[in-house]
C-alpha cells in the first residue's frame, strides 16, 4: 500500500459513478471508481481515510449537476474543503497548464493537478449554503422536467378519451401538476432571495474566461433592475411578448422602447426576441435596437444547417 501523504484529490462524478484521483508528494497517483451513490460515496471516504488523508488538502469536484452537488456535501459533511469548479473553467486550466501532461486523459486526475496549480482555491470554495442552493437549483429543473411529462401525458390522455368517446377523470393527473406548479414557485423565491451572491461570483468566474453575459427573458419572471447593477451583464434580450403584438399595442412599444434605451444608458446590448414582421424589426432599427432573433430570420436551425447557411 502507497504511504506517501496524499496533497491533493479530484473527484469526476458522472450520472452512474464517480472516479476520484488522489495525488501524492511522491507524484505518484492512485485512480479508483465507485457507484454514484451515498454508498459509494462512503467508498470513497473510506478510502480516503484508509490512506490517512488530511482533510486540508486540496479537493476538486466538477460541478455541472445534482449527482455533483449530492457528492460535494457528503465529501463537505466529511470534513474536507471543497472547491467546485465550472467544467469551463476545467477547460481553462487544461489548456494553460496541464495541456500536454499525459495524464489529461483522466478527468479525476486532471481535476486533482488544479488542487496543485493553483495554489489559492478560495474562490472556487463551496460553503455548505452554497452547495444547498446549488441543490435546490438542479431540484427545480428535475420538478419542471416531470411537470412538463405529466402536462403532456395529460393532454395525451385527453386526446385518446375524445377518440374513445370516454371521459377520463384525469382530476389526479391535473392537481399533480398544480403541486408542482406551487412547489417550482416556492424554490424560485427561495433561489431569486438567496442566490445573488452566489451569482455574481459564477458569472465573475465566467468573464474572466471572455465569455458575455446575457439576461435572457428582459421584463418578465424574476428580472431585476437591481440585478443590472450588481451582475457583470453585457446584453439584454426583450422577452418576445413585448414585441409579439408590435405595431398594434402601444403599451408593449412603449415597455420596449424603455427596454432600449435603459441598455444604451447603462452601455449594455440589447436583442429583441420573436421578431416575426418586417414591421416589428422596422420598429426596433427606429428605437435603436440593431440586433434581432426571430422567424422573420429563419427558424431554429441544427449545426449542419447552420455552417451550410453561414458559407452560402
Amino acid at each position: 500500500m502507497n504511504t506517501s501523504p496524499v496533497s491533493s484529490i479530484g473527484i469526476d462524478v458522472s450520472k452512474a459513478s464517480l472516479s476520484f484521483a488522489t495525488l501524492r508528494v511522491d507524484h505518484s497517483a492512485i485512480v479508483r471508481s465507485c457507484a454514484n451513490s451515498e454508498s459509494g460515496i462512503d467508498s470513497l471516504l473510506a478510502s480516503l481515510k484508509e490512506h490517512n488523508t488530511d482533510t486540508g488538502v486540496p479537493c476538486v469536484i466538477e460541478s455541472t449537476g445534482d449527482y455533483h452537488v449530492k457528492c460535494a456535501l457528503m465529501v463537505s459533511d466529511a470534513g474536507f474543503t471543497v472547491n467546485v469548479i465550472n467544467p469551463l473553467i476545467t477547460k481553462q486550466y487544461q489548456r494553460a497548464s496541464v495541456r500536454n501532461n499525459k495524464d489529461d486523459t483522466v478527468d479525476a486526475i486532471r481535476l486533482a493537478r488544479i488542487g496543485l496549480l493553483e495554489p489559492d482555491l478560495k474562490r472556487f470554495r463551496a460553503t455548505k449554503q452554497s452547495l444547498a442552493l446549488k441543490k435546490v437549483v438542479a431540484s427545480v429543473g428535475k420538478l419542471d422536467h416531470y411537470k412538463q411529462e405529466l402536462k403532456a401525458h395529460t393532454k395525451q390522455l385527453k386526446e385518446a378519451g375524445v377518440m374513445l368517446g370516454v371521459k377520463i377523470n384525469l382530476s389526479h393527473l391535473e392537481k399533480a401538476v398544480t403541486s408542482i406548479e406551487k412547489q417550482i414557485d416556492q424554490f424560485e423565491t427561495y433561489i431569486h432571495d438567496h442566490a445573488p451572491k452566489e451569482a455574481i461570483e459564477i458569472l465573475g468566474e465566467f468573464k474572466a474566461l471572455g465569455l458575455e453575459i446575457s439576461v435572457d427573458d428582459f421584463g418578465t419572471g424574476y428580472s431585476s433592475l437591481s440585478y443590472l447593477k450588481r451582475l457583470p451583464i453585457d446584453k439584454l434580450k426583450i422577452d418576445q411578448s413585448f414585441i409579439h403584438d408590435i405595431p398594434e399595442d402601444e403599451d408593449d412599444m412603449a415597455i420596449t422602447k424603455t427596454i432600449i434605451g435603459l441598455a444604451r444608458n447603462l452601455k449594455l446590448d440589447v436583442i429583441a426576441e420573436g421578431v416575426e414582421t418586417a414591421e416589428q424589426e422596422n420598429f426596433l432599427l427606429q428605437n435603436g435596437c440593431t440586433l434581432a432573433q426571430g422567424y422573420l430570420y429563419d427558424r431554429p436551425l441544427d449545426t449542419q444547417t447552420t455552417t451550410l447557411r453561414l458559407h452560402e
